[in-house]
């Protein structure tokens, strides 16, 4: 490492702690991998955002790909006079208990009909 890069660590080090060392480097080097390591505010924040620009209609791919991997993934049945199948993605979007685990009551639901968005939210949900 060159000395300005080492000089700007020991400086956001003393500033900012490790966080801002890990974000230089993490900047300097492209990895990307530190965003599964991201603290729970900031991933609730990233998916509330996320979850504010979603349309009807986008395809499950296409959110996966921008939100990532969800907290949970299930099928569920429509009403018993509804055949159909949704998948529903979880995510987390609030937190309502410091125990450290995430539950399905701290996210926001995104349900999808033959891999396209039909709703989102847990009204929607419950209406299933």
């Amino acid at each position: 490492m060159s000395r300005n890069v080492i000089a700007v660590l020991v400086v956001l080090s003393a500033i900012g702690g490790i966080k801002g060392v890990q974000w230089v480097y993490d900047e300097a080097t492209g990895n990307n991998e530190a965003s599964i390591y991201q603290d729970w505010e900031d991933r609730e924040l990233m998916n509330r955002q996320a979850i504010q620009e979603l349309q009807l209609g986008t395809s499950l791919t296409q959110i996966t790909e921008k939100m990532g991997t969800a907290d949970f993934n299930e099928i569920v049945l429509g009403k018993e006079d509804d055949d159909v199948k949704y998948q529903v993605l979880f995510y987390r979007t609030q937190r309502t208990t410091e125990d450290g685990m995430t539950t399905k009551d701290e996210c926001t639901p995104l349900v999808f009909s033959e891999q396209a968005l039909v709703g989102w939210g847990h009204d929607f949900f419950d209406s299933l």
